[in-house]
C-alpha cells in the first residue's frame, strides 16, 4: 500500500510539474509576442504614417490604419532623397567600410590569436580600448588630415577612417582562438604559410565571424550621419541619412513624405539581416566560448 501511494504521489508530481512547464511556455511565448509587438510598432507606425496623407497625420485621436491610404508620399520620398544617387552612395561606403574592416582587422586578430610575442595582452587591450573613444572626440583631428589629404568630399574619405575597429579585432580574435592549435600545427607540417593557412583554412571556418562584422559595419556605417554630413559638400556624394534632412524646409516636414524616406533607409540592413542571420548569431555565440 505504501508503495502504491508513494508511486501516486510520485505520478502527480511529475504531472503538476509538466502542468508547470506547458503553462511556463505559454506564459514565455506570450511575453515574447509583446516584446516583438513593441520591438515592431515603431516601424509600422512609420509605414502606416507613410500611407496617410498629411492632414490626417495630427488627427486627434490618432489612426493607425489610414482611412484613405495611398503611395503618394512613397513616389514624392523617391524622388526628393535623389534615392538613386543616395542610395548608391550608402551602399558602396557601408560595403567598402565593411570589406576594408574584415580584411584589416582579420590579419590584426591572428596574430594576437594564434601567435606568441612579447606585450601580445598589452596590444591587445590597447586596441581594445579604441572602443572607449567617441567619434566627436577625433572627428576633428581627423577632418584635418583628410582635409590635407584632399579627400573631402570623395569615397576614400567616407570610408578609410573607419577601415579598422576595436570590436571587430576583438571578434575575430575570439573566433580565431576556438579554432584547434593542432590544426594550424598539421596544416605547417605539410608546408602550409601562415598566410596561406589563414586564407584557405581559417577564413572558410570563420564565415560567421565575418558575417558579424560585415553586418555591424554595414549598420553603423548606413546609420552614419555627422560625418558624412561633415565629409560631402555636393549633393551627388550626399548619403540616404543626410538626404533625409533634405526634405525639411522653410515651409516645415511632410511627415507622411519623411516615414516614406525613413522606411526606405530602413529596408536594406533588416534585408541583410534577414539573410545572414544565422551567420550573425553563430559568430557573436562563438566570441564567448574562449
Amino acid at each position: 500500500m505504501e508503495n502504491r501511494s508513494q508511486s501516486s504521489l510520485s505520478a502527480k508530481k511529475v504531472a503538476s510539474i509538466k502542468a508547470g512547464d506547458k503553462y511556463g511556455k505559454y506564459i514565455l511565448t506570450a511575453l515574447l509576442f509583446i516584446g516583438v509587438f513593441f520591438w515592431l510598432f515603431p516601424f509600422l507606425w512609420m509605414i502606416s504614417t507613410a500611407l496617410k496623407e498629411q492632414s490626417e497625420v495630427f488627427m486627434f485621436p490618432p489612426t493607425f490604419i489610414p482611412r484613405t491610404a495611398n503611395l503618394n508620399a512613397f513616389r514624392a520620398a523617391f524622388q526628393s532623397l535623389d534615392f538613386t544617387i543616395s542610395f548608391t552612395n550608402s551602399v558602396i561606403i557601408s560595403a567598402g567600410a565593411a570589406l576594408l574592416q574584415c580584411i584589416i582587422c582579420a590579419l590584426a586578430a591572428y596574430p594576437l590569436a594564434r601567435m606568441k610575442f612579447f606585450g601580445r595582452e598589452v596590444v591587445f587591450l590597447f586596441f581594445i580600448s579604441t572602443m572607449m573613444i567617441p567619434l566627436n572626440v577625433i572627428i576633428t583631428g581627423n577632418f584635418q588630415v583628410l582635409n590635407q589629404l584632399g579627400w573631402i568630399d570623395t569615397y576614400q574619405g567616407l570610408i578609410v577612417p573607419f577601415g579598422a575597429s576595436g570590436l571587430a579585432i576583438f571578434i575575430f580574435r575570439q573566433f580565431f582562438r576556438t579554432i584547434p592549435m593542432e590544426l594550424e600545427d598539421a596544416a605547417r607540417i605539410d608546408g602550409c604559410g601562415r598566410i596561406r593557412f589563414l586564407l584557405q583554412i581559417i577564413v572558410p571556418i570563420a564565415k560567421p565571424a565575418f558575417a558579424a562584422v560585415g553586418i555591424f559595419v554595414w549598420q553603423s556605417q548606413w546609420n552614419q550621419f555627422l560625418w558624412p554630413l561633415i565629409m560631402t559638400n555636393s549633393r551627388e556624394m550626399w548619403v540616404i541619412q543626410v538626404a533625409l534632412t533634405a526634405m525639411t524646409d522653410a515651409w516645415g516636414t511632410n511627415h507622411p513624405e519623411m516615414a516614406a524616406g525613413a522606411a526606405f533607409a530602413a529596408l536594406p540592413p533588416l534585408i541583410l539581416f534577414m539573410f545572414l542571420q544565422k551567420y550573425f548569431i553563430q559568430g557573436i555565440a562563438r566570441t564567448g566560448l574562449d
